[in-house]
């Protein structure tokens, strides 16, 4: 249905070798010496070559694309807010009942930091990274704003929306 079906034509070997000696007669060059089988043979050779090197390829192409859709994506979707601040978020990930935020571009406060719910519960974090740069909040499946402060009193606002 995708394809457009070609017209072929057969011809029997022996009229097309007699043929392909007419046409080097026509055009003044000397005989061919190689068996017009042994031609038939090389073509099929290389066009089988053709076919599985061309089959890999879309295999490829399509592993290429259809990878992407074997890992699994983020369960919540963040929006960042800040107000003059050096703060950026670098990665977070939802691990169990906790939700990481690694920080960069600055010094957090993280006795001021806290995140609140839709229905005004007030989470502290209950883990700073080693590094000082990551932060962990307590999440239950639902919608929390994020203040992080730095030591300026500066704050970097982040929405944690879950997709599902």
């Amino acid at each position: 249905m995708l394809r457009k079906k070609k017209n072929t034509y057969e011809m029997n070997i022996d009229s097309a070798n007699a043929a392909l000696q007419n046409i080097f007669a026509a055009c003044d060059q000397k005989p061919n010496t190689m068996p017009f089988d042994t031609i038939l043979l090389r073509q099929q050779a290389n066009t089988r070559s053709y076919a599985i090197a061309k089959h890999i390829a879309e295999l490829f192409i399509l592993l290429l694309f259809g990878l992407p859709l074997l890992f699994p994506h983020s369960k919540a979707k963040i929006f960042t807010q800040s107000t003059h601040t050096k703060l950026t978020l670098e990665s977070h990930y939802i691990s169990g009942e906790q939700f990481t935020l690694d920080i960069a571009g600055g010094d957090i406060d993280y006795r001021q930091c806290y995140a609140v719910s839709a229905d005004g519960t007030r989470y502290e974090p209950i883990f700073q990274g080693s590094s000082n740069d990551s932060i962990v909040f307590p999440y239950a499946g639902k919608e929390i704003n994020i203040y992080i402060y730095d030591t300026s009193g500066n704050c970097l606002q982040l929405i944690l929306t879950p997709l599902n």
